[in-house]
């Protein structure tokens, strides 16, 4: 096992230090374990650039607007119930890719 050799520092309020001592106690860690476990164990994604988050709120406006034709479509007799329920799969299937992509 390699040594360990660095050390740091970490300040915070009270009552985040009350929740970090809870929850550590609960996993029966010491906090140095605890804290390396969070470290290890979690995958911490990089946060999405603002072009792909204002593409990603486009994508979702599109999709309640596609809804809302469909269902008015339903409505005006255009599309018949099957038809609706049909294409209300596909756009499930499209929240649920973006969805994934977050």
């Amino acid at each position: 096992m390699e040594k360990q050799t660095k050390k740091v520092t970490v300040r915070m309020p009270a009552a985040v230090f009350s929740t970090f001592e809870k929850k550590r106690k609960v996993a029966n860690l010491s906090k140095e374990a605890f804290i390396r476990k969070l470290i290890n164990d979690v995958r911490i994604k990089p946060r999405p650039s603002v072009v792909y988050t204002q593409l990603l709120n486009r994508v979702c406006e599109l999709l309640n607007k596609v809804d809302d034709i469909y269902i008015a479509m339903y409505e005006k007799g255009i599309l018949t119930k099957r038809e609706l329920d049909t294409l209300s799969i596909g756009i499930e299937k499209l929240w649920q890719a973006v969805k994934d992509l977050e």
